[in-house]
């Protein structure tokens, strides 16, 4: 004889909220990222920077 099978999970449950596609940028974070890119003389930390920059003067949707 077969075991007892457990009952499906019912299908309407909430789905638990997603996170943003990108967080939310903060001074810090860009003031760390400049730095970064100060200390470092990579391209990329300057890149990675400018993206920063790019995206915080963007108007708020």
């Amino acid at each position: 004889m077969n075991p007892p099978v457990a009952p499906p999970l019912q299908a309407n449950w909430p789905e638990p909220p997603r996170p943003a596609a990108d967080p939310p940028l903060t001074t810090a974070a860009l003031a760390n990222a400049a730095a970064r890119a100060a200390v470092s003389g990579s391209l990329r930390d300057l890149a990675e920077y400018l993206k920063l920059r790019r995206v915080a003067q963007r108007p708020a949707a």
